[in-house]
């Protein structure tokens, strides 16, 4: 078995890029703390965690990783979905009752849960095909059904002590494809 030791790696023609299938090439992250108050709806609305990234070759992988901090008011129900630009992806395929989105989360009339806010983890591995830049970002729906409002990096209820303000974040990690 050979051992490389190398201190430095540079490409052999200028412009190719140095690629390692597997191997971490950038990483984006953004710290979001604004609040945002979503209103019962029929469609999704922005929740504000958007990054770009511009991949480096079209074999490349995007792992996206969103940690969306959300609450709502006592037995709501609330959807989240993941796009690239304007396409959605990570969805579930599955068609029926109900609705087809990346994750859910419910907020329920035990223990005051309107003072709590929830992580709710969005991890997905994209293939963009691409070295344009491209805009992740997350959607959220109080679900129709519901008719109650959500908010984002905050308590449902702010009217004492009881209550958070949080933060998301977002991660891009552009992956050697």
């Amino acid at each position: 078995m050979s051992t490389l030791n190398v201190d430095n790696i540079n490409e052999y023609t200028s412009g190719n890029g140095v690629e390692i299938p597997g191997h971490v090439i950038q990483v984006k992250s953004q710290f979001f703390d604004t609040q945002t108050s979503i209103s019962s709806t029929t469609s999704f609305t922005d929740t504000g965690l958007t990054l770009a990234i511009t991949p480096s070759a079209t074999s490349s992988k995007i792992l996206c990783c969103f940690y969306v901090s959300a609450s709502a008011e006592d037995n709501s129900y609330v959807a989240f979905k993941m796009f690239r630009d304007s396409t959605e992806i990570g969805s579930s395929t599955n068609s029926g009752t109900g609705l087809e989105c990346f994750t859910g989360s419910t907020f329920d009339d035990t223990g005051n849960t309107s003072y709590g806010v929830h992580t709710i983890p969005m991890v997905f591995l994209d293939s963009p095909s691409t070295t344009s830049s491209v805009t992740y970002k997350v959607q959220a729906s109080p679900m129709r059904t519901s008719n109650k409002s959500m908010y984002i990096n905050r308590s449902y209820n702010l009217g004492d002590d009881n209550q958070f303000r949080a933060v998301s974040n977002v991660i891009l990690m552009e992956v050697g494809g």
